[in-house]
């Protein structure tokens, strides 16, 4: 692939040939489960599953930008999807198609002045991981020093706007019980603070000199060779989370690069004043000693502290199954005080969250190996909760983000099956003056 698409036709005609291709399937399928008598098939309809999700994923490689973001966000909803879209979205995170020769050097050009050979001692113009906004490439400086180079795909700013208006036509085509429109125009502004790697380059600056968290590793940034559309860090060899999840690393070693993903939640909502905020695969890589490496500060967004102070409160509460505080705070986060606490405390939904809730917080340490449906169990009752219409929730747009956030590495130490240590108590006692 050359460029990304930008042009809203061209954008949109991938969009339709992909619904074509989907119903085409689909008719395809049917006429043979009638032809041979199989209309119950379990074998036939996960044949047919697999091929909707391979068509979807081709499309939004193809677009790449926004539409290849929603499919990070698709992924980590991995309770919601059947496996075959899962296995396909899931390459979202870091094996989207790369752009060709050419095209590359342009970027590399445009931004330096030189073209790679000259930049650097050793350039390899085939990208050893590409997703949403970039693809990465191995290089090696003129010290000697192996760098891992991402460079922006030309035009995907230009093609944010655009994708917005089309995306919620290739989200139809997934079966989701969450409506995702509501969530676009967030992605949207996301986004497009994405494209700024120099404002990534000092948010993973900010990391570096802050991070004090064990078995987890920041990089620091290579300022020779970062731009406004480039930004290179040492190169680290080592496993996305997924691939290194499928050598069956032992149990101890999932706990430890899962607590250190959970430290790092915890730590920016209460020390850092920064939230890493996109748990997705392809931002994490595990080194050959199985430390927790952090590649990607695209999507880090400010912590408003009394948001946070609320949000840590309202999970020592569940913690503490102080029914009376639950309904303060959750009132106060997700209702903006209009709730009736009274009905709360009568309902029955509110008071399975508050269990749910417990039940992951109340021990020293939760292993999720030993309840592999916890998640679906908390995403079920939370879409039941969001349609019951005496139970209305209007989180703020704070609490939103926090709470996907937070989720998404709840999904992550699911999908490990680790068993994770939550340091509720002591960051109560930091927020407890607010």
């Amino acid at each position: 692939m050359s460029k990304v698409p930008t042009g809203k036709i061209h954008r949109n005609a991938i969009v339709a040939g992909t619904a074509v291709k989907l119903g085409a399937n689909v008719m395809k399928r049917r006429t043979q489960a009638l032809l041979k008598q199989q209309d119950g098939d379990a074998s036939a309809r996960e044949n047919e599953a697999d091929e909707q999700a391979k068509i979807i994923f081709s499309a939004l490689g193809r677009l790449k930008g926004t539409a290849l973001k929603a499919a990070q966000m698709l992924a980590l909803e991995n309770t919601l999807l059947p496996e075959a879209y899962r296995e396909q979205l899931n390459q979202a995170c870091y094996r989207a198609p790369g752009l060709n020769r050419a095209v590359v050097r342009k970027v590399l050009m445009s931004q330096f002045g030189r073209a790679p050979e000259q930049l650097f001692s050793a350039f390899d113009y085939t990208p050893f991981a590409a997703a949403s906004l970039g693809q990465v490439h191995r290089a090696v400086d003129k010290e000697g020093n192996t760098l891992a180079v991402k460079v922006q795909y030309p035009g995907i700013a230009e093609s944010i706007r655009s994708d917005i208006a089309t995306l919620s036509m290739v989200l139809k085509t997934v079966p989701t019980r969450f409506n995702f429109d509501n969530t676009l125009p967030e992605i949207e502004l996301r986004l497009i603070e994405e494209t700024d790697y120099e404002l990534e380059f000092r948010r993973q600056e900010d990391f570096y000199a802050s991070c004090d968290i064990e078995n987890l590793r920041v990089l620091q940034p290579n300022s020779a060779y970062s731009s406004k559309r480039v930004i290179s860090s040492p190169y680290v060899a080592g496993l996305h989370i997924d691939e290194w999840l499928d050598t069956d690393p032992p149990a101890a070693a999932r706990n430890r690069v899962c607590q250190a993903l959970c430290d790092l939640f915890f730590a920016s909502v209460s020390r850092y004043g920064m939230l890493h905020a996109d748990p997705n695969i392809g931002n994490f890589l595990v080194d050959q000693a199985n430390q927790l490496v952090v590649l990607d500060f695209g999507c880090t967004v400010p912590v408003d502290p009394k948001t946070a102070a609320a949000f840590v409160a309202l999970l020592q509460a569940y913690k503490a199954q102080d029914l009376a505080q639950v309904i303060h705070y959750f009132n106060l986060l997700y209702m903006n005080n209009q709730g009736d606490p009274d009905k709360m405390k009568a309902n029955s939904l509110f008071l399975q969250y508050l269990a749910w809730q417990h039940k992951l917080l109340a021990a020293t340490q939760f292993d999720f190996s030993a309840h592999p449906d916890y998640m679906a169990e908390g995403v079920t009752l939370a879409v039941d909760a969001h349609k019951y219409s005496d139970f209305p929730v209007c989180p703020s747009k704070e609490v939103l983000f926090l709470e996907r956030v937070y989720y998404g590495y709840l999904q992550l130490f699911q999908r490990a099956g680790a068993s994770v240590r939550f340091e509720i108590d002591t960051l109560f006692e930091a927020h407890a003056n607010v």
